[in-house]
């Protein structure tokens, strides 16, 4: 999967609440290892307000293991907010 917009957060739990660790911009490519659900969240992305309760529990961004760079096993984001790599 792919972030299909800009500032996409990455964050340590499936919470608008749990640590933000990054934000990502609009095309970084990310290892989607499991769809979870968790607390609601809410943004606008490529111009239209999305929602939802799905996140990707995600192990690499940028071909980097989310281990090496952020110390934790896997990191989370909402989950409308990426689309299919073309």
């Amino acid at each position: 999967r792919q972030t299909a917009c800009s500032a996409v957060n990455v964050r340590t739990g499936a919470s608008t609440s749990a640590t933000r660790l990054t934000s990502l911009g609009a095309g970084v490519k990310v290892t989607v290892v499991a769809r979870v659900t968790g607390l609601r969240w809410r943004a606008s992305c490529a111009g239209k307000d999305v929602s939802g309760t799905a996140w990707y529990r995600i192990s690499a961004i940028g071909g980097t293991s989310v281990a090496s760079r952020y110390g934790v096993r896997y990191v989370y984001a909402a989950g409308g907010l990426f689309e299919a790599v073309p």
